[in-house]
């Protein structure tokens, strides 16, 4: 094979993995914050009808801040190196991309032990279980979000192919 078509090959495919991360990152960290809004509205709501009080007008948009730091540092320091890490051990070991899941999981969980326990402040495995357990499961719904949109499209198409394959069979 000519080496020059197998170079512009591996960029193309390092170029698509990049831009589905992109996406996947943008759209996770846009919908963390648009359900961070609904849950307030929902709030707000509540509370006129049971009437409690508003609360404080920075409220909103402090939590917004809080919850887009939270997911974007979330994503960049544990999302991204794990779903990388579970695409390259599944597709190293020829295994389905659904393989990828229960990978991706273990490895966010060894991240999150790890950052655990580099935070805590004796360095007891205790203190790195409940601050790593407790970082590891803020962060399943945005890993949820991150990997369907990741792999979501390509799980679909795939789906798809089998099913048409199936019906051919039959037919």
């Amino acid at each position: 094979m000519n080496p020059g078509a197998e170079r512009v090959r591996k960029v193309g495919r390092v170029a698509w993995l990049a831009m589905r991360h992109c996406l996947a990152f943008g759209v996770t960290v846009v919908s963390c914050c648009v359900l961070w809004t609904i849950v307030y509205l929902g709030l707000l709501l509540w509370a006129m009808i049971a009437g409690g009080g508003l609360g404080s007008p920075l409220s909103y948009p402090l939590w917004l801040l809080i919850i887009f730091l939270t997911v974007v540092f979330g994503t960049l320091l544990l999302i991204l190196p794990s779903t990388l890490f579970a695409s390259w051990a599944a597709q190293r070991a020829g295994w389905g991309r659904m393989s990828r899941v229960p990978l991706c999981l273990g490895s966010m969980a060894l991240i999150s032990l790890l950052l655990g326990w580099l935070s805590s402040e004796h360095g007891t495995l205790a203190e790195a279980f409940r601050s790593g357990g407790l970082l590891w499961v803020s962060l399943l719904l945005p890993l949820g979000i991150y990997w369907w949109v990741l792999e979501g499209g390509m799980v679909l198409v795939s789906a798809l192919r089998r099913a048409g394959a199936w019906l051919w069979r039959k037919a």
